[in-house]
């Protein structure tokens, strides 16, 4: 499973998590796209919380009300993947 949830961030798995990973669009000596694990998860309902913590601590904001609209535009996000 990959599963696109944006900027190079994917949702994949293997036969026992959710991993997390964000591709760098660079390519390995064998031929492989190189990326960074964000995370691993056991449930979907973490792999989603665990996607707006990191996107919470990448903003730049300087108040409360920009963190607050920060996180309303993640989970409009979150929710227009969802409606897909």
């Amino acid at each position: 499973m990959k599963i696109a949830v944006g900027n190079n961030t994917f949702i994949e798995s293997d036969t026992r998590q959710f991993i997390v990973k964000k591709y760098t669009g660079a390519i390995d000596k064998e031929g492989n796209e190189i990326s960074t694990s964000l995370g691993y998860y056991n449930t979907l309902g973490r792999v989603i919380k665990g996607l707006v913590k990191t996107k919470l601590l990448e903003s730049e904001a300087t108040t409360i009300k920009e963190l607050l609209e920060t996180l309303n535009r993640i989970e409009k996000e979150i929710d227009d993947l969802i409606k897909v």
